[in-house]
């Protein structure tokens, strides 16, 4: 988006406080923010993740200064995990699998009964890490989910659940179905509009690829990228 920010206009609130929850190793309120060149033609910050790089590995190649302004990476709260990193699930929790793994730019389940991964609302990781696994998805922005994936056991609809803050449980009544054409790789676009409670803070995903995979047999699901977006 191009859209002009007139001298005084409020952009966002600092946080950080040391008595603020989800303060971090901060020690005074701060705000982060990050302004892309021009040419970064993208409804979503760059992020180092984007050419296979930590977060914390050093801008050796200036890609940061290249890409941004202000070379500061800015952390939007979760709108893309590619899994760049191996080992690294990028705080999604894995339900009813016999078998997982990072690796080259995907996350694989060998899925059971209802194999499901999820990221926020009640995980094993935001039970024990909140501020880090919830996300914070404006819904009335950021109104599809985008999901790469090469599904070798398929039982359609494909689901994908939601929470918000309004709305923090599980449920059915937070929940829109894509059906997949096969199995193999498919790339889909879901429009989550399409459920009337998507709306406000999205606080949390789930995405069920299949209701049962065979426990014996090895028929992984790779997610090789799940985005939010515009």
């Amino acid at each position: 988006m191009n859209n002009a920010v007139p001298t005084g206009q409020q952009i966002a609130i600092s946080g950080g406080d040391p008595h603020d929850p989800c303060n971090g190793t901060s020690t005074a309120a701060h705000l982060h923010f990050q302004i892309d060149k021009q040419h970064f033609n993208s409804p979503e910050p760059w992020f180092p993740s984007w050419i296979g790089r930590s977060r914390n590995q050093p801008d050796s190649d200036f890609s940061v200064t290249a890409n941004t302004y202000n070379p500061i990476p800015f952390l939007t709260g979760g709108y893309r995990w590619t899994f760049w990193e191996s080992n690294n699930r990028e705080y999604w929790d894995l339900f009813n699998f016999s078998s997982f793994g990072v690796s080259n730019g995907a996350m694989w389940m060998d899925g059971n009964a209802d194999p499901h991964v999820s990221r926020g609302g009640t995980t094993n990781f935001g039970m024990s890490r909140p501020c880090s696994s919830y996300i914070t998805v404006e819904a009335d922005q950021y109104k599809y989910v985008d999901v790469e994936m090469n599904n070798q056991c398929v039982n359609n609809p494909l689901q994908i659940y939601f929470t918000t803050k309004d709305s923090p449980d599980w449920g059915e009544t937070k929940r829109v179905d894509y059906y997949l054409p096969d199995t193999g790789f498919n790339s889909i676009h879901v429009d989550m509009t399409q459920n009337s409670s998507w709306h406000g803070i999205v606080t949390g995903l789930r995405i069920d690829p299949a209701m049962n995979c065979q426990a014996a047999v090895f028929d992984p699901t790779y997610f090789n990228n799940i985005t939010v977006q515009r």
